[in-house]
């Protein structure tokens, strides 16, 4: 089923390239997409599937860019992103010294 992989648009997401390809190949249930796509029929397209948010920098990094790239055109969404950071990885960027990322945005730990 992989040579029925969508090729990406510009700009587009992974997850919604992988909604494509979903539908696509007529999949009724998505732990079956998983399975043949992941190995693992849990595996959830999120921001730890393609990349290392342990690492402290490509962390930051990453919120950087996704804060930059689609949250400047949907201000309005920041704080709601950031909770939802601050929730996932609250300990590890603790752990990091990188608690100061909220501040730089204004929101409360």
């Amino acid at each position: 089923m992989i040579a029925l992989f969508p090729k990406p648009y510009d700009d587009e997401l992974l997850y919604s390239v992988l909604a494509r390809y979903f539908v696509q190949c007529g999949y009724s249930v998505y732990i079956s997409a998983a399975t043949d796509l992941f190995e693992k029929p849990a595996t959830i397209p999120d921001i730890d599937l393609i990349n290392n948010q342990n690492d402290a920098q490509i962390r930051i990094e990453y919120i950087e860019n996704h804060i930059s790239w689609f949250l400047n055109n949907h201000p309005d969404a920041i704080s709601e992103y950031l909770d939802e950071v601050r929730v996932k990885y609250y300990d590890k960027m603790e752990q990091s010294g990188q608690l100061w990322f909220f501040d730089k945005y204004s929101v409360s730990v």
